[in-house]
């Protein structure tokens, strides 16, 4: 038996888009002779012309659905204005190419895909379009693949230099170790030299440089003789051929399709369904054995020629690839204790406090009092329970009925309810910040109140610019107290930041963006250093300076004055955990360290103890070796009291929405500390389908829960899980898993693999331990992806 991946390591997969910079284009009169050539195929000709239709036609619909949307009008002519530009070739500088790329993959993809949410027809004709594209893109590779043509053979020539440019330029952005060879192999050496120092953090060097130094190999491999080339357009047709079919099942399912133009929990399950659906047909399931059956072959075949290759090239590969299967086999298990890569000194937090976080929302529920009695909205005391017990379907029904354009605070006070209970409703964010003006505007000497008017104005990535010039305007207000002023002018300067900088990661980031994402947080420094000195008795301006990107030590100055303030103060703790995660040179080992410290604190009646987990999840929420999260949580330390704390709160809770929460998050915590017997107990007496509404409803809310959908290990799959950790090879599963979290992989799959063989094995069961067999097999090699989404499935049984 043996178990094969299926599909390309999207770790050593490339495209330009992932490598932006200067790379050379493809000469105009080559593209345009390569086109010629290609339209004295009949076949490329037909499908062109059809292509061609459905672009104008696809054109036509969407500014028609947007003509009285002058927003939205003019970010889709921009879209359509940087597609045509792309695709005409020699248009375009290379610094052209890559801005107009990143936008086009950015905020304009966004414009195009919210019009395909909106409209049944604009997604069918998308699937029509993939249909199309995926056919067009088969005759291209049969043209290309021993072309005869001269003008083809010239195209692949530029095209195969454009291919190497985009590799050699992510190897010259990468550090190169001191050793002699080839800038690819010193990249890799580099990651490899990275990694012996700490695996678990630095695994990324070593698949970034083997993926330019595999490219050379392989590259070399197809151009010595006619074998693999002939599997690699084997393989390419049958991937299009793949691309093909789920685009015309994509087209049968157009309402499930739809949905997946979002970026939401629900357009992710929408996805999972379609791959379900994928599964199930008939053409698609032959269509994936035939790309396992050619990818195990070229593997083979790949694996046979540097074996025997005396190229420098596959001599470099041969050394790095033993260095780096060393090192896999050698990564250490964790240590029981946290160990501290930096050193931040803890001590002393949470002793004291001026005030907790339930003094400051008892001033929320008297300000809402106030204002409700002020204002005498019709259906006051719905308002009031409302406000007091959330409901999104209720508060969304009441503020639909309800007239409450002379009650504007009662109505922002039960909008943010509503954005409470859903933090994905962009609309009810937008629709708060004219209220935000208008209330302010009409008390502004008002600090108290200002205070929570700012901090109840929530934000949101997608829509910065209305909010940003709320708060413009706000700090430029002459009557509005000083200390609300500066705190909106330093919100204001932080939002322009990171809405020129982007929320991508750091190589996806211009030169430009850098250099306004620093300039505006200088200025948003400033306005909170000043806002700070103004009322020192305020945590806001310590909190907002206690996260990324400054350096930890600061941060963590920061967050002892703001929680010298507030204990528990919401905004410094999300701060603070921020700069802990990986990206920003912090550790796991961090967040345990401070949610060891919340369950020390003498402060009981605060929310402590719920930021302890909080805590707890942020230090696993980065991990890249996929066992640590659990491994990570075993050995943090106070983890008793983490669990006792949730115990506590599921048997005292008198909010049965807050109860069932803790509930899960209890469930969730006993699932990662592996004590399955108790988890099953416990998410049996909830019932499945309690279970199942109330996770649904934390994602809305962003409950943080260890090993769910709102972390990066959201691969706990709860049901298929209880039933194969409690059933009859239960306890050989944990002793498998045990092995798998301690370092152990070869003893885990063999054990692993020895219960998948059992006859009697269930086979929900058995499909559940593949699937765990294919995550624990992508935790030995370091040329891994780092998403879960690349490997839901994998892995094929062969027997």
């Amino acid at each position: 038996m043996k178990f094969i991946i299926k599909s390309l390591i999207p770790g050593l997969c490339l495209t330009t888009l992932t490598v932006f910079g200067q790379l050379p284009q493809i000469p105009a009169k080559i593209s345009n002779d390569y086109q010629e050539a290609l339209l004295e195929n009949q076949h490329y000709k037909t499908v062109k012309t059809k292509l061609d239709a459905l672009q104008k036609q696809e054109k036509k619909f969407v500014f028609n659905h947007v003509k009285d949307q002058p927003a939205r009008k003019r970010e889709l002519e921009e879209y359509y204005k940087i597609r045509e530009a792309l695709a005409t070739p020699g248009k375009l500088s290379a610094e052209e190419l890559t801005d107009y790329s990143r936008k086009l993959y950015g905020r304009l993809r966004k414009a195009f895909q919210a019009v395909c949410l909106e409209s049944p027809e604009l997604a069918e004709l998308q699937a029509r379009k993939h249909i199309l594209n995926a056919q067009m893109a088969m005759i291209m590779i049969t043209a290309s693949h021993n072309p005869a043509d001269e003008r083809i053979i010239a195209y692949n020539r530029e095209q195969q230099k454009f291919i190497d440019a985009g590799f050699a330029n992510q190897t010259q952005s990468l550090p190169k170790a001191n050793v002699p060879g080839s800038d690819e192999f010193k990249a890799a050496m580099r990651g490899a030299e990275l990694s012996e120092k700490d695996p678990l953090k630095y695994k990324w060097a070593m698949v970034r440089g083997l993926s330019s130094l595999m490219r050379k190999v392989t590259t070399a491999a197809e151009a010595a003789g006619p074998e693999l080339k002939e599997l690699a357009y084997k393989r390419n047709l049958a991937s299009t051929e793949m691309s093909i079919c789920t685009a015309q099942i994509d087209r049968k399912n157009i309402a499930l399709y739809q949905k997946t133009f979002a970026l939401t929990p629900a357009a992710m399950k929408a996805r999972q369904e379609l791959r379900k659906i994928y599964r199930e047909d008939a053409e698609y399931q032959r269509l994936q054995q035939t790309n396992i059956k050619i990818y195990k072959e070229y593997q083979q075949a790949l694996e046979a020629f540097i074996a025997k290759s005396d190229l420098p090239m596959v001599d470099e590969y041969r050394r790095f690839k033993a260095i780096m299967d060393k090192l896999s086999k050698n990564t250490p298990p964790a240590p029981t204790v946290c160990s501290m890569p930096q050193k931040l000194d803890f001590s002393g937090l949470f002793k004291t406090t001026k005030y907790l976080r339930k003094d400051y929302e008892a001033r929320e529920k008297a300000m809402f009092n106030k204002y409700l009695e002020q204002e005498s909205p019709t259906n006051k005391a719905t308002a009031r329970e409302l406000f007091l017990r959330s409901d999104e379907k209720k508060i969304t029904a009441f503020l639909k009925s309800n007239d409450l354009s002379k009650a504007p605070v009662t109505e922002f006070f039960l909008r943010t309810q509503l954005v409470k209970e859903n933090q994905y409703n962009l609309v009810a964010k937008l629709k708060l910040y004219p209220l935000v003006e208008r209330i302010i505007a009409a008390n502004p000497g008002n600090r108290d109140e200002g205070q929570i008017i700012l901090n109840r104005t929530y934000k949101d990535f997608r829509r910065y610019p209305p909010l940003i010039a709320t708060l413009k305007k706000i700090a430029k207000m002459p009557a509005v107290d000083a200390w609300v002023r500066e705190i909106a002018a330093g919100r204001a300067a932080t939002y322009r930041g990171w809405a020129a900088r982007g929320h991508g990661f750091a190589n996806t980031v211009s030169q430009d963006g850098w250099k306004s994402f620093g300039n505006q947080l200088k200025i948003a420094k400033a306005h909170y250093h000043k806002a700070l000195a103004i009322d020192p008795n305020r945590p806001e301006p310590a909190g907002a300076l206690s996260g990324s990107p400054n350096p930890q030590s600061e941060a963590l100055k920061n967050f002892r004055i703001a929680t010298a303030i507030e204990a528990d103060n919401p905004t410094a703790f999300g701060g603070l955990l921020n700069c802990f995660r990986l990206r920003w040179g912090g550790s796991g080992e961090m967040s345990y360290k401070l949610a060891a410290k919340c369950y020390e604190s003498p402060l009981k009646d605060s929310r402590l103890g719920e930021y302890g987990i909080r805590a707890l999840v942020n230090g696993a929420y980065e991990n890249r070796d996929r066992r640590a999260w659990q491994r990570g949580v075993r050995s943090m330390p106070k983890i008793k009291e983490a669990l006792a704390y949730l115990r506590q709160k599921v048997k005292n809770e008198p909010d049965p929405i807050k109860k069932e929460e803790a509930q899960i998050q209890e469930i969730s915590l006993l699932f990662a500390l592996g004590q399955y017997d108790e988890v099953k107990e416990k998410y049996l007496s909830m019932t499945p389908a309690r279970f199942k509404s109330a996770l649904s409803r934390m994602d809305r809310k962003r409950v943080l829960v260890p090993g769910w959908s709102n972390s990066y290990f959201h691969w706990i799959k709860y049901v298929p899980a209880v039933k194969a950790f409690t059933g009859k090879y239960g306890q050989e599963l944990r002793d498998a898993e045990n092995d798998f979290i301690a370092g152990k992989n070869n003893q885990a799959l063999s054990k692993l693999e020895a219960i998948i063989k059992q006859d009697d094995l269930a086979e929900n069961d058995r499909q559940y331990m593949l699937y765990l067999y294919g995550h624990w097999m992508l935790n030995i090699s370091p040329s891994v992806s780092r998403t879960s989404i690349s490997i839901i499935e994998p892995w094929q049984l062969e027997l």
